[in-house]
């Protein structure tokens, strides 16, 4: 599960805020939709390593001159996991930016839109790393009958080499689904 996996690295220590966790509650009792385009590139590795392939990405996106299309809007950098990563030893997920529509683009980028009906969206600050525990709050809120799932999307709203970690301001957004009885 994503939350064992970003978990890894948390302290035991490690807590979110009352306040925060009456957030999430009230985000994952009262899902909304969500819909984004995403030019994306596929990265297999550890996610120590994630951080270090944006640049390769950055590298392919500008190579194709998708920068030049983006006028006005102001892409975010985005993760996408679409599987449990804890289900191998070497995760593979999805790295890019958020763009305002569909783009023609070659390989090795590609071009996908996200809708998801019932989505548990939160936004984050403080490190990466407690991402787990925003998974696991996201979980544990849940209404009966209803089950997080993939894909899992991570908006990366802050540069960690401009920012303290404790300032750091991501987006997790998580599908919410009936259980089926």
């Amino acid at each position: 599960m994503l939350s064992l996996l970003l978990s890894l690295s948390v302290s035991l220590a490690a807590q979110l805020s009352p306040a925060e966790m009456k957030t999430i509650q009230r985000e994952t009792v009262n899902p909304a939709p969500y819909s984004s385009w995403m030019v994306t590139e596929t990265f297999t590795g550890s996610l120590r390593e994630m951080g270090g392939f944006l640049a390769t990405f950055l590298s392919d996106f500008t190579a194709q001159h998708l920068d030049a299309d983006l006028g006005s809007f102001r892409p975010l950098s985005v993760v996408l996991f679409s599987q449990d990563p804890m289900s191998t030893s070497v995760a593979t997920l999805q790295v890019g930016l958020t763009v305002p529509g569909a783009y023609a683009v070659r390989p090795p980028l590609q071009t996908r839109q996200v809708l998801l009906s019932r989505a548990a969206i939160h936004t984050h600050v403080g490190p990466y790393e407690d991402g787990g525990l925003v998974h696991a709050a996201m979980e544990s809120a849940l209404p009966p009958g209803q089950r997080l799932a993939w894909p899992v999307v991570l908006l990366l709203l802050s540069d960690p080499k401009m920012v303290a970690p404790a300032e750091i301001q991501s987006t997790m957004i998580v599908q919410e689904q009936t259980v089926k009885k």
